[in-house]
């Protein structure tokens, strides 16, 4: 699977303006749920809100995958989102998450991981993603040097 073809440009989101876990959240349903109109944002939402009681999806390295499965999606979603700033997700490193990477599934899908790890490096210099994951215009978290 490649995911830029799970990426519509409109679920770029190079600057947050999310400034906890929650609005991040929701920031990310918000334009999943204006990308895909069928989708029903209260459900989406509280997939991730559930996912998120189950532990943090804060990966640590300033990474965050919220990510959910739902019974309606006929295939898989991504939203990638950056806070500049950085938002405390709960990371077990403690640092301050910049890069939130949303992805949805179906909850009957057969492949329960995106492919291989060669994927996500691969995309990193295409746009979308070379806008967002450029290290010159990410800026360190505010009391953090």
């Amino acid at each position: 699977m490649n995911l830029a073809d799970c990426l519509k440009e409109d679920c770029v989101l190079p600057e947050l303006s999310s400034c906890n876990k929650g609005e991040v959240l929701a920031e990310l349903v918000s334009v999943v749920c204006a990308a895909y109109p069928a989708l029903d944002r209260p459900g989406v939402l509280a997939v991730l809100q559930e996912r998120e009681r189950l532990g943090s999806t804060g990966l640590g390295d300033g990474v965050a995958m919220p990510h959910g499965k739902l019974g309606c999606c006929g295939g898989a979603i991504l939203a990638v989102g950056r806070s500049s700033r950085g938002i405390d997700f709960d990371a077990p490193d403690l640092i301050p998450c910049r890069i939130f990477f949303c992805s949805l599934r179906r909850k009957a899908s057969a492949a329960d991981t995106w492919g291989t790890s060669g994927t996500w490096p691969g995309l990193s210099g295409q746009r979308p993603f070379g806008i967002i994951f450029s290290p010159r215009r990410i800026a360190r978290p505010c009391g953090n040097s």
